[in-house]
């Protein structure tokens, strides 16, 4: 017996290097039974932002509810990714999902979204089954809701799995018009220094962007990272911190219209 368990102490290297080169790297898994579960899906949205959330009385900046229909696992693993568009024009999101974990045969990768609600709905396919593990979103494909209940199922072999996620294409108006109503539903006190200072940049450079006018809303919102920099109350420090950086990804991405 002890010549044995010394074999496979041996053996073991050898066995996970070929497990490793059999397919994808693999990360195994395990559901509430503590069963070894795989494939694992996994999403990202290139150049999605870095996820600019924070938490205030329960509040998100950037917050989107998982699909109500979904079941309460599908709904720990939902994620909204949020990118930043150029202009106004649509915006061909790119989603990568070469970071799922699988074992053996190479997977399928297929990708939809659904239209419905908690008693009924219908799925529509939009690339796959093959094996890219990329979708391009060409617009008008999805629209801003449907984009929110996308879903990504991935086959090998006999196994699979499944998750669903959202992605939301900010354009620099609308980032900045989240920014707005944020500081408006928290420091609402009209003679107070968010009211005074903070808000009025931040209108002016919507109403810019509004209007095409890309530079201008850009300068306007220099003028209100400024005034964070040279004081950021009534803002905590990590509260500033995400409005300096989301405001300097507007202005480093907005850029008129082709």
């Amino acid at each position: 017996m002890h010549i044995l368990a010394a074999d496979l102490l041996k053996r073991l290297p050898v066995v996970m290097a070929l497990a490793f080169f059999s397919g994808a790297a693999f990360v195994p898994t395990a559901n509430a039974q503590g069963t070894i579960t795989f494939p694992r899906a996994s999403v990202r949205v290139l150049n999605e932002l870095d996820r600019p959330l924070f938490r205030r009385r329960g509040d998100f900046l950037f917050h989107e509810t998982p699909p109500p229909h979904l079941d309460a696992g599908a709904r720990d693993r939902y994620r909204t990714h949020y990118v930043l568009a150029s202009n106004t024009n649509p915006y061909p999101f790119v989603v990568d999902a070469s970071r799922s974990r699988w074992l053996g045969p190479s997977p399928a990768f297929k990708w939809s979204y659904f239209v419905g609600n908690d008693s009924d709905g219908e799925f529509f396919t939009l690339a796959g089954p093959s094996a890219s593990p990329y979708y391009t979103n060409q617009p008008p494909y999805l629209s801003a809701s449907a984009s929110r209940e996308m879903r990504l199922d991935i086959t090998a072999g006999s196994t699979s799995d499944h998750l669903w996620f959202g992605v939301v294409v900010l354009t620099p108006q609308s980032a900045t018009d989240r920014m707005s109503e944020w500081l408006d539903d928290h420091f609402d006190r009209p003679r107070g220094r968010v009211q005074r200072r903070l808000l009025p940049p931040l209108r002016e450079a919507s109403a810019h962007f509004a209007a095409g006018e890309t530079e201008a809303g850009k300068d306007a919102l220099r003028v209100f990272v400024q005034r964070l920099r040279v004081s950021r109350h009534p803002l905590r420090p990590h509260q500033a911190r995400v409005f300096k950086a989301l405001s300097q990804a507007v202005i480093d991405t907005a850029h008129d219209e082709d």
